[in-house]
């Protein structure tokens, strides 16, 4: 997934001017960083079950086809 999103944020910045810092800290990582709300976004390949979207105000989607499912995380 590193890889991939590094060169996305590669391109956005080349385009807008906007740098995106994104970390590979791991599935329980990102979920724990996404709930407390320190980063803006995180990628999971363990999606959450929906009551615990819902209650810390979450929205998930994939990102893109890989043979784990990718999940990305975002607060509503």
């Amino acid at each position: 997934m590193y890889p991939v999103l590094s060169k996305w944020a590669e391109s956005y910045k080349q385009k807008t001017g906007t740098m995106v810092n994104y970390q590979a800290v791991g599935s329980g990582g990102g979920i724990a960083q996404i709930k407390a709300k320190t980063v803006a976004f995180a990628n999971s390949d363990m999606p959450l079950k929906p009551e615990y979207l819902g209650k810390d105000h979450l929205v998930q989607f994939p990102v893109m086809p890989m043979p784990r499912k990718i999940t990305w995380l975002t607060a509503k």
